[in-house]
């Protein structure tokens, strides 16, 4: 598979699915669909495999989101946790204005999710974040 076909993979799982919009430095994926209980496994599974590829930070782009139950947050929370454990203490970024923004600030997900508007808000926000870490204090 070329890089360009690689870079715009959809994975479907259940009623949801996942594009690999972007890879390297900060990887970008697309989610669409309805996530519920069954869709868990197979988000769990496809964020992990990323946060192990990949070496910068996460930006989940969730415009196309219409359901996102709390088994599918626990799976966020876990990508999170697995995110700072990383090299480098790397960020989940959600990029919405929609479902996903309002479920992240009435669960309180906002306060550990940065939200962005557009991914080129999320990209500008870590690279700033990148550099204030290679900074030395």
């Amino acid at each position: 598979m070329d890089k360009a076909a690689q870079e715009r993979q959809t994975v479907r799982f259940g009623h949801a699915w996942l594009t690999y919009t972007e890879r390297r430095p900060h990887t970008v994926l697309t989610l669409g669909g309805e996530f519920f209980v069954y869709e868990a496994p197979g988000l769990r599974t496809h964020l992990a495999q990323v946060i192990g590829e990949d070496d910068g930070d996460l930006v989940l782009v969730t415009r196309d989101v219409t359901y996102f139950d709390s088994t599918c947050i626990g799976v966020l929370i876990g990508s999170i946790q697995q995110l700072v454990r990383s090299p480098g203490r790397r960020v989940l970024r959600i990029v919405d204005t929609g479902v996903m923004a309002k479920i992240s600030r009435l669960t309180a997900l906002a306060n550990v999710i940065e939200l962005h508007r557009t991914v080129a808000d999320a990209h500008q926000a870590a690279y700033a974040t990148a550099a204030a870490r290679a900074t030395p204090v």
